[in-house]
């Protein structure tokens, strides 16, 4: 499963709960071809438990994600929400879905 979310995720990660209020974090999202896969990655981060809401800015390549107060999602949970993702993503040869072919396609190449 290739995974990454970024190089400084630690660091992202450490500045955003600091920066964010108490039940909010962000963080980098690398690997998306189109606003599509932006709408996928916040869907699969909203499935994980803990998690009240999801965006993901697809231009920024940013997710803002909200967290349950009473339960909150680990990071590592949503790591691996991402993960997930990008595993059924780039493990799919076409996606009819994709905005932007010719972008997934380089990503696929990258190992993105």
């Amino acid at each position: 499963m290739k995974t990454r979310l970024s190089c400084t995720l630690a660091a992202v990660l450490s500045l955003a709960a600091c920066s964010s209020s108490k039940h909010t974090v962000g963080f980098a999202v690398d690997g998306m071809a189109c606003a599509n896969c932006a709408n996928e990655v916040a869907h699969h981060l909203e499935t994980v438990p803990g998690v009240k809401s999801a965006k993901v800015d697809f231009a920024r390549k940013w997710a803002t994600v909200n967290l349950n107060p009473d339960q909150p999602a680990s990071m590592g949970a949503l790591q691996s929400a991402v993960a997930d993702w990008r595993k059924e993503h780039m493990g799919a040869e076409v996606d009819p879905a994709c905005e932007n072919p010719e972008a997934r396609k380089q990503l696929m190449e990258q190992g993105k």
